[in-house]
């Protein structure tokens, strides 16, 4: 049991880093890809939001209401970038 715990107390910071950023790594890529998620889902959110703004003009419906849909979309990925900026 000695043996073990002198190794660990041991290791030297190089030894440790790998590890540490492996760790690191993950969640930073997984925020990313969120990121990439969620740009690709405001775009499709904007399309949607401009079209249903067509058909309620023809109709004479309340235009812009379907962009409050797309409104939080921006805030979600401004709170990845700002997660994954910690982390990194």
């Amino acid at each position: 049991m000695n043996d073990e715990a002198e190794l660990s107390v041991s290791r030297t910071p190089d030894e440790v880093m790998p590890r540490l950023n492996s760790a690191c790594e993950d969640p930073v890529k997984l925020l990313r890809n969120l990121e990439k998620e969620m740009t690709m889902q405001l775009e499709v959110a904007k399309m949607r939001a401009s079209e249903i703004d067509k058909k309620n003009a023809q109709g004479r419906s309340k235009p812009g209401a379907s962009i409050e849909a797309s409104d939080c979309i921006p805030k979600r990925i401004t709170e990845l970038r700002t997660a994954r900026g910690k982390l990194e």
